[in-house]
């Protein structure tokens, strides 16, 4: 609930409009652990990820982007994983997924299923990432 109001305020401090596909409480749902000000820096990359793109209004694309970038770093495209490295990254990111897949299952609910899974690396220094 909390996470919800401090993003309506920094919603409504910077005026942007949002598409229908956006709900702010999933969009608190999203971002457990995140502080006022990592919200705040979530609302402001989602608007600059629609302005680049040349959007009227910020959807929930942007926001997806913006909290990947929050919590992974910037995608990587020039460093994409080849041969043996791939296999090896692919292999570890699936093992991730399925351990959090079998947890999720065994705790009922209480922790949510992997949603993505990425081999492109990022500017944190991972090669990928299990959400």
């Amino acid at each position: 609930v909390g996470r919800e109001q401090i993003l309506r305020v920094h919603l409504a401090r910077r005026g942007l409009p949002l598409c229908d596909d956006v709900s702010v409480p999933s969009l608190a749902a999203m971002t457990t652990g995140f502080t006022g000000a990592d919200l705040a820096n979530l609302v402001n990359e989602a608007a600059l990820l629609g302005g680049r793109a040349g959007k009227e209004a910020v959807g929930r694309a942007e926001f997806d982007s913006a909290v990947m970038r929050s919590l992974a770093g910037i995608e990587k495209k020039r460093s994409i994983l080849q041969g043996e490295e791939k296999a090896v990254v692919s292999r570890h990111e699936v093992g991730h997924a399925l351990v959090g897949a079998a947890v999720s299952r065994l705790l009922g609910g209480f922790s949510g299923e992997p949603s993505r899974l990425s081999i492109i690396p990022r500017t944190g220094g991972a090669l990928g990432f299990t959400y």
